[in-house]
């Protein structure tokens, strides 16, 4: 994924650019949000979603909105 946003960062319109590195900092906090999540419970076997739910579904709804952003701007640069 990173190396991708490299390549639209060096060859991609601006926009587009941002909007890659958008997509990545979702993914990178929903990551760190469910980490942060089984290192609060441990001890448990549950899964994050099971153990925080709003937090959960924050960061998917996130990761969501920014790959659908980036999908438009980039359509949008390709003239689709």
């Amino acid at each position: 994924m990173d190396e991708a946003v490299i390549r639209v960062q060096l060859e991609g319109p601006r926009s587009v650019a941002d909007k890659a590195a958008a997509v990545v900092q979702a993914i990178s906090a929903e990551f760190q949000t469910c980490e942060n999540i089984a290192s609060e419970h441990a001890n448990s076997e549950q899964c994050a979603a099971e153990l925080n739910p709003a937090a959960r579904t924050s960061a998917v709804n996130a990761r969501f909105h920014t790959t659908a952003e980036f999908l438009n701007t980039a359509r949008q640069a390709l003239g689709a």
